[in-house]
């Protein structure tokens, strides 16, 4: 069985995404091997998480809390910065359609000093 370390992941996703920082909450297992994602804002979901480390954005305090409580990590890529990727994934794919296709390109309202 594929496995590997928070540490390796969270560097990994932090290349991936290029991102500088990620917030995170390590539940201490020494092994990650089974992973979900949810793009945006996905705290909501962790009771039905079945996972070792769940990546979406946005996670609250008492979120982080539940996940820790069924040992499960986070990594909490940002809200904006979580849909970023998915969004011009899609576009690539959705441009190749017989179709008139508009894409909107946001902008991050925030900003990190």
């Amino acid at each position: 069985e594929n496995s590997m370390s928070f540490e390796t992941l969270c560097d990994w996703v932090k290349k991936k995404l290029n991102l500088q920082i990620l917030r995170v909450s390590d539940c201490g297992k020494k092994d990650i091997k089974r992973i979900a994602i949810c793009t945006g804002s996905g705290g909501d979901l962790i009771s039905k998480v079945d996972a070792d480390c769940f990546l979406s954005g946005d996670f609250k305090y008492h979120q982080a809390l539940e996940a820790l409580s069924n040992q499960i990590s986070l990594i909490d890529l940002g809200h904006f910065e979580s849909e970023r990727y998915f969004s011009q994934c899609l576009a690539k794919d959705l441009k190749n359609l017989p179709l008139q296709v508009i894409i909107t390109v946001s902008k991050n309202p925030f900003q990190y000093f």
